[in-house]
């Protein structure tokens, strides 16, 4: 499991334990890119055999991100209010909600924390198996605080996928940084890796400085630990 994983997992639980004193039993996490190629992210605490294959139908578009994502207001959602909505839900996205609701997700709050236009959009519907009036007299009087834990998760969410960006974008060493940080990971001197390399100690200098700073490393040493994890990968 990557490292991006390993934190969105980290965050992921926290949020689960943070919103069960709610009353809610169920989350989906989901968001798609504005312009195809949509590159749909999902998670959710349903489980395996929720309706998530629908996604696979690049046809379909799933009724939250459609509506809830267009504005920036908390949405009541789920079979329980599908009445407030079936007079723009087509029979394919009422179907889908109906097959969510067997999976105790009957009444649900949808969530926007990214608009359509923003290059990615989705957020979370939050959910259980609770009537309308159950539903509104218990959980949409929290609906604010529910709004900034999840807020909360998908800015810290995209911050970890911001890193992992930023990372994987950075510039490949030259041929000539990367000789010269091996002969330095392999405990050589820069004068021995200007004689080996038929080089200025100077030149070496320069090679291995701009071998941290595509590393991202602040000293010659994280620079060396960090090109020997990378190297070791490949």
């Amino acid at each position: 499991m990557s490292v991006l994983a390993e934190n969105i997992d980290v965050l992921w639980r926290h949020l689960l334990s943070g919103i069960q004193p709610f009353g809610i039993e169920n989350v989906i996490y989901m968001k798609i890119a504005d312009q195809p190629p949509l590159e749909p992210f999902i998670r959710s605490s349903l489980p395996e055999n929720w309706p998530k294959a629908e996604f696979k139908d690049p046809e379909f578009v799933e009724p939250f991100l459609t509506h809830c994502c267009a504005t920036f207001e908390i949405t009541k959602a789920g079979v329980e209010f599908l009445s407030d909505h079936d007079s723009y839900l087509d029979e394919a996205k009422q179907s889908y909600i109906r097959k969510v609701a067997q999976f105790n997700f009957r009444a649900a709050l949808g969530i926007p924390c990214q608009l359509v236009g923003t290059g990615r959009h989705g957020g979370f519907i939050l959910g259980n198996g609770m009537s309308a009036f159950e539903f509104e007299r218990n959980i949409l009087p929290l609906a604010s605080e529910l709004q900034s834990l999840c807020l909360i998760t998908d800015s810290r969410i995209r911050g970890i996928e911001a890193q992992k960006d930023k990372a994987s974008n950075k510039q490949p060493l030259s041929p000539r940084e990367y000789e010269t940080i091996l002969y330095i990971a392999k405990g050589m001197r820069p004068k021995e890796v200007a004689h080996t390399m038929g080089i200025s100690e100077a030149s070496v200098r320069l090679y291995l400085r701009n071998a941290r700073m595509k590393l991202g490393a602040r000293t010659k040493e994280e620079a060396v630990a960090k090109f020997t994890a990378v190297d070791e990968r490949n």
